[in-house]
Formats: structure tokens, C-alpha cells, sequence
């Protein structure tokens, strides 16, 4: 149990900052750029958006295994409810 609190106290740590990183880069795409500048801009976005997707993952499993499960279970019964009676109002 020790080693999950780690995990997502290193998580929680790790995401603040990246997302600091990721903020600050789109809003340096709000400016001009040259297309080699967009281009590497576009793989700092794309690769911070994917660590910090890895990182709420990590948070996600830490929850569900340390009791939050029935929580994450209730949460996407009443999502995928909702979705499906939107969907039943789509086609009918």
C-alpha cells in the first residue's frame, strides 16, 4: 500500500509542474513562429499532453486500487446511461 501512495504522491508532484510546461508552450503557440519553431512546438505539446495522460492514468489506477473503485464504477454506469439514452433519442 506504501508503494501506491508513493506512486501517486510522485504523480501528483510530477503533474504540476508539466502541466505549468504544457500552459506556457500553448500559449507560446498563440504567437508568430517560423514553421521549424511550430514544428517543434508541436512535439513539445503532443509529448507533454501524452506524459500528463500517462500521469492521470497512474492517479486513475491509484484510486481504483486503494478503495475509490466503486466510486469509478458508479461514475461510468451513470456516463454510459447517459450516452445511451442519448443515443436512444438519436435514432429514434
Amino acid at each position: 500500500m506504501r508503494a501506491k501512495q508513493m506512486l501517486a504522491t510522485m504523480s501528483h508532484e510530477i503533474r504540476s509542474p508539466l502541466s505549468g510546461v504544457v500552459s506556457m508552450a500553448e500559449i507560446l503557440s498563440n504567437t508568430k513562429l517560423d514553421w521549424e519553431q511550430r514544428q517543434l512546438l508541436d512535439v513539445m505539446l503532443s509529448s507533454g499532453d501524452l506524459v500528463l495522460q500517462i500521469i492521470n492514468d497512474i492517479l486513475d489506477l491509484s484510486k481504483v486500487e486503494s478503495g475509490c473503485k466503486s466510486i469509478l464504477v458508479n461514475y461510468i454506469k451513470t456516463n454510459f446511461n447517459y450516452l445511451e439514452s442519448n443515443l436512444e433519442v438519436a435514432y429514434d
